[in-house]
Formats: C-alpha cells, structure tokens, sequence
C-alpha cells in the first residue's frame, strides 16, 4: 500500500467533509451571497411558488444524501468498507436531485467555485476508493 497514496485520500476526505459542512451551514444559517437586485427578486419570488411533489422529493432526497455522505466520508477516513458504496451513491443520488429541482441557480462566482471544486473533489475520492491502491486498504479492512 501506498502511504503518499493514502494520505492523499484522507487529505481529499477531510476537504470534502469540511467544504460540505461549509456549504450546508452558508445554505441554511447565512443564505445566498449579494445577489445582483433582480436576481434576488426573481429568487424571492421563486421561492414563495408552490413546489411540485417531484420538487419537494428531490430537495428531500438531496439532504438526505448530503448527510449520509458526510457520515460515509467520515467512516472513509477509517477505510470502511460500506462508506465506499454509500458514499458513491450519495454523489450519484446528488447529481439526479439536480434533475428534479427546478430552483434557479443562482450563485456569487465564490459559491460556484465551491460547487465546482466539491465536485471534483468528490469524483477524486470515489475513483481513489475504487480504482486506485488505496482500495487495497478497504480490502485488507475486510479480511
């Protein structure tokens, strides 16, 4: 196994884990950035609209996989194996909630740059954890 190999994969977990936590807190307890004057009308109206079932299932099923897959990045820390699938399902479960929600997006360049970054960081971690040696480390955890 490949020590430089799996403290690069702990070092992605940890950034992955932290900007998440980041992002769900600058979500839910500080709101949008400054906002140009009309797209924040056009996002305070939008979100005073009537939600589909099929919106209100995917903002759901959206949260629930945020904090599984914190929860399964943290059990990745310790090579766990079910934090591999787990994990990889959540981001799969993530990218089909943007499907289903039909919110405007509408980010500060700082905020798109996260998402973007989250998201690379994301893939990193699921191609390391699956196709890389340090899936050797979840293997030799099983035996």
């Amino acid at each position: 196994m490949d020590p430089q190999a799996r403290q690069l994969f702990r070092i992605a977990v940890i950034a992955y884990t932290v900007g998440t936590l980041w992002v769900v807190a600058k979500v839910l307890v500080i709101g949008p950035g400054q906002l140009p004057d009309p797209a924040a009308a056009y996002l305070t109206w939008y979100l005073h609209q009537p939600q589909t079932p099929v919106e209100t299932l995917g903002s759901w099923l959206g949260l629930a996989a945020t904090v599984v897959s914190i929860v399964s990045a943290v059990a990745l820390l310790f090579f766990t194996r079910w934090a591999r699938a787990a994990f990889a399902g959540c981001i799969a479960v993530l990218l089909l909630c943007e499907l289903l929600l039909a919110l405007p997006v509408l980010k500060t360049p700082s905020e798109y740059f996260v998402d973007s970054w989250l998201s690379v960081v994301a893939g990193g971690i699921v191609v390391l954890s699956y196709w890389s040696k340090v899936a050797d480390s979840f293997d030799a955890k099983a035996t």
